[in-house]
């Protein structure tokens, strides 16, 4: 995101500049992006200590001790070793002492050329001890020395370090210390080991991005656009984020896999019930499919909005049912189909309600008019015995899905 800028007008009150609201909005979304970018959206984790000015060639470096990147000098490679110096000419053959001794408190040398040198008497009185000299005036400071040849690597003269850990300056104690658990080793492998510790690869965009045939195998981001990016092949190449990918289309389905081995033979099943209440349904049975006794039962579907099916009547929407005064038949409205086709039982021009039961696949009865509008389970029409002629059947959602049941009068058979 660019920083926001808020319009302050020409004059003032002039009535050009933001809304207070609309100001105070932008210095909202300027201070989440630092705190988003430089932190963790509500503390800054990413500070510098300026209590020393930086010099030319120092870098920042983070300190575990004070929370913070500090500037400082980075290690120097390892110079080169010296040349090993010409052998000095050969000395002169010295003399020396082959033996020494006291005799009558003489001091007798023998050299090794068996020469013998007899120093005297060596007992004399002990000499009272000299006062203490008074100390020098301190030396003038000497020149600066000249630059070494090797890496600025410094020695440890003691305690425990940690490998190719940084080295920085403390402006606390105005010691360099070594304090960092972060480090660069000679190939310039950066090892940070806590959770917490933070290397940005911020920049402001790809334009001020370093050179990426430098630094091969670098990542980076740019604030401008929001990517990350590594280098490879002389280019910056940019990594997609999570919202720019898309799913791949969906593999074909793997072949069948083979047939298991038969399994082995179950244990015996328990006694059957001895009650028609003890029974158990291994057929998806329900009650509405018994509740009562029917000379037929027909399976009631639908072609859309249009037409009502009976699979007895195969083929024909809305087909003319044929049924027998006196007797039982049931109309099976499914579990769900026809939710949007109420069925109704009807007589010239009006719902009939007579001899009608539903059952719903739970159990639950209800009768005459309470039955009617039923789009699942079992309605049942116990056809009065007295009647003959033209009824039929409708659904009150849909007019055209409308048809005749006609019934034949049972003494006239």
């Amino acid at each position: 995101m660019s920083k926001l800028i808020i319009a302050t007008g020409t004059t003032i009150n002039d009535g050009t500049g933001d809304p207070l609201r609309d100001g105070a909005i932008k210095i909202n979304s300027n201070f989440s992006e630092i705190y988003t970018n430089l932190g963790n959206n509500s503390s800054l984790l990413f500070a510098v200590d300026y209590t020393t000015s930086p010099l030319d060639t120092q870098v920042l470096q983070y300190s575990s001790a004070t929370g913070k990147f500090a500037f400082s000098y980075p290690a120097g490679n390892t110079g080169a070793t010296g040349a090993t110096g010409a052998t000095g000419a050969t000395g002169n053959t010295g003399v020396g002492i082959s033996t020494a001794s006291i005799v009558s408190n003489n001091l007798i040398i023998t050299l090794s050329n068996t020469a013998t040198i007899n120093v005297g008497t060596v007992v004399g009185t002990t000499g009272a001890t000299g006062a203490t000299g008074a100390t020098g005036a301190t030396g003038a400071t000497g020149n600066t020395g000249p630059s070494g040849a090797g890496s600025g690597d410094v020695n440890s003269t003691g305690g425990s370090y940690v490998d190719n850990a940084i080295i920085r300056y403390s402006g606390t104690s105005g010691n360099t210390i070594q304090t960092s658990l972060v480090t660069i080793a000679d190939d310039g492998a950066i090892t940070a080991p806590f959770a917490s510790s933070i290397i940005p690869f911020h920049w402001a965009n790809t334009a001020v991005f370093p050179s990426a045939a430098t630094y091969h195998g670098a990542i980076a981001h740019s604030h401008a656009n929001g990517y990350m990016y590594f280098a490879h092949a002389n280019n910056w190449v940019q990594i997609a984020n999570y919202s720019d990918v898309t799913p791949g289309p969906t593999g074909n389905t793997g072949a069948t896999g083979a047939t298991g081995a038969t399994g082995a033979t179950g244990s015996a099943g328990a006694n059957g019930a001895t009650t028609f209440a003890a029974l158990t349904d291994n057929a998806s049975l329900t009650v509405d499919k018994f509740y009562l006794p029917a000379i037929t039962r027909l399976t009631v579907t639908a072609s859309g909005s249009s037409a009502y099916l009976f699979d007895q009547y195969s083929g024909n929407n809305n087909p003319t049912i044929y049924a027998i005064s006196g007797t039982t038949i049931a109309f099976d409205l499914g579990t769900g189909a026809l939710s949007a086709h109420p069925f109704l039982i009807r007589y010239s021009g009006a719902n009939y309600d007579v001899g009608l039961t539903h059952v719903t696949s739970a159990g639950v009865v209800t009768t005459g008019a309470s039955a009617q509008g039923k789009t699942s389970g079992t309605l049942y029409w116990k056809i009065p015995a007295n009647i003959s002629g033209s009824y039929g059947y409708l659904c009150s959602n849909h007019g055209v899905m409308v048809g005749v049941i006609s019934i034949k009068d049972i003494s006239a058979i």
